[in-house]
């Protein structure tokens, strides 16, 4: 499995690799004809061809759109679970001070199931279910929360993996171990779950 880097300012795109492989992207075209199944023959034949021959370049940057999103922020779902994380968030506004606060050993997992619409001719025709799957164990993890937002954190022995499932099938191109060297992040601040906005 190759890895990749974990980069607090990286986005899932980034860290899934899609810039440094092309077998992912014909998964995607391949994941796409299906969806013209259940027009008629004839609309089916004409605009599945038009899936297959959708520049690369397209589908990229589409891609990049729908998973822009930060790691950090997937992984702050996951830790919004944890009553211990919820009670520091909560501490950390009202008012806004930094709050720490320490898990010990544990393992994460966290998904995302974003879509993807291929649009044909200026017509959104079809889109693509993906599923990607955030995957990290810590012997240990300090938290800096601030005014219910995420500002930092320190990792012990971090060891994780980042998977993509195109309509339920898993994309092994795109399979990457994280490549955790730096062990303290300060990613841009990342509101966790259930933190309401200052005056609502």
């Amino acid at each position: 499995m190759k890895s990749i880097e974990l980069k607090e300012n990286g986005s899932i795109y980034q860290i899934l690799g899609f810039d440094s492989t092309q077998v992912g992207l014909e998964q995607l075209h391949n994941r796409a004809k299906l969806c013209v199944q259940d027009v008629d023959f004839e609309d089916a034949k004409i605009m599945g061809k038009k899936v297959r021959e959708l520049p690369s370049v397209d589908v990229q940057q589409k891609l990049a759109e729908a998973l822009s999103g930060n790691p950090f922020e997937l992984l702050a779902r996951g830790w919004g679970q944890i009553r211990l994380i919820r009670e520091a968030v909560a501490k950390s506004r009202n008012p806004a001070k930094p709050e720490l606060a320490h898990l010990a050993q544990h393992d994460l997992e966290a998904s995302l199931e974003p879509r993807l619409v291929l649009t044909i001719d200026g017509v959104d025709w079809c889109s693509v279910r993906l599923s990607i799957v955030l995957r990290l164990r810590v012997q240990a993890a300090d938290f800096v929360f601030y005014d219910g937002s995420l500002t930092g954190v320190t990792f012990g022995n971090p060891v994780g993996s980042v998977s993509l499932k195109v309509e339920g099938r898993e994309v092994a191109a795109c399979k990457r171990e994280l490549d955790i060297s730096t062990s303290t992040y300060k990613p841009p601040s990342i509101r966790m779950p259930g933190a309401q906005l200052r005056g609502s």
